[in-house]
């Protein structure tokens, strides 16, 4: 069967606005309001806490930074994500249907349109969370706070606590909080991405739980070889989405450039994407035959 489709922008995005509702208005997303107490408890109470012993305030981009680099963290964002998507996409009657409707190919486009913009959404909700919870401490500029730089030497006693292990000098030593927001925001998406796409190309191949079981292996390996801080780490993709691992703690140089996660990152997402092109024609999805519209 010819895998060949007009690609309808206009149907991609309708197919997309579809899946959207559903991820949103899905009941399991209130198990964010978990996250937000996980949230407070690891990142924002500390930090406020140290807030107080100095008598500074914190940049607000701080939390999110402290989120986007922490081991505990990277390894909770994607399995919370996995379960947030774990019945995407839904493989009913309706989406048979609607799959006939719109041809294969702008079906698979809608899809991975919707797993873009969500992945964007899950980000942007940990940076607006952190963000909102220290507006009352906080200040916003492209400078790192005296409780990011000076908390070692101001109290000695607490060195090497839970500071430091939330902002690691690698951080503030090597870029502004502006660079290392951006940095560690698209790290972050980049990652989410390659393992929801795994999932969406397990899926249509009609092997969604091999598709959660490698993605649980990709995730819970790579977070064991970065606590390990192994060159093996760099093979997974976790290590690629911690800012603070690609630079030296005293040095402004990089342990592992930067640039060549941006090329993993990529490279990987769009091997994955590539190979779901190419398998939606030999599973059981790819056997309604297409239709232009």
């Amino acid at each position: 069967m010819i895998f060949v489709s007009k690609i309808n922008f206009g149907v991609i995005v309708n197919c997309a606005c579809d899946s959207l509702r559903e991820i949103i208005f899905n009941s399991r997303n209130l198990l964010l309001l978990f996250v937000v107490v996980f949230i407070q408890e690891y990142v924002i109470a500390p930090l406020r806490e140290a807030s107080e012993m100095m008598n500074q305030p914190v940049n607000i981009l701080e939390p999110f930074i402290a989120i986007s680099n922490s081991g505990l963290f990277v390894l909770v964002i994607p399995i919370l994500y996995m379960v947030l998507m774990s019945d995407f996409p839904k493989m009913s009657g309706n989406m048979l249907f609607a799959l006939h409707r719109t041809g294969k190919l702008n079906w698979l486009f809608s899809q991975y349109v919707a797993l873009i913009v969500t992945i964007l959404l899950y980000v942007c909700f940990f940076l607006f969370v952190s963000v909102l919870l220290t507006l009352d401490i906080g200040y916003m500029a492209d400078g790192w706070s005296l409780i990011a730089t000076d908390y070692d030497k101001v109290l000695k006693e607490q060195a090497g606590t839970t500071i430091r292990s939330l902002l690691p000098m690698q951080l503030f030593n090597q870029m502004s909080p502006y660079k290392s927001v951006v940095r560690s925001f698209v790290c972050l998406v980049g990652y989410l991405f390659i393992v929801s796409a795994m999932e969406l190309l397990f899926t249509i191949i009609d092997k969604k739980v091999w598709g959660y079981f490698i993605s649980g292996f990709i995730i819970s390996a790579g977070a064991a070889l970065c606590s390990l801080n192994t060159p093996y780490m760099w093979l997974f993709p976790m290590s690629h989405a911690t800012l603070w691992l690609h630079y030296d703690a005293l040095e402004r140089a990089e342990v592992f450039p930067l640039f060549f996660s941006y090329c993993y990152l990529f490279v990987s997402a769009g091997i994955i994407v590539l190979c779901s092109f190419l398998l939606m024609k030999k599973n059981k999805i790819g056997t309604i035959e297409e239709v232009d519209v």
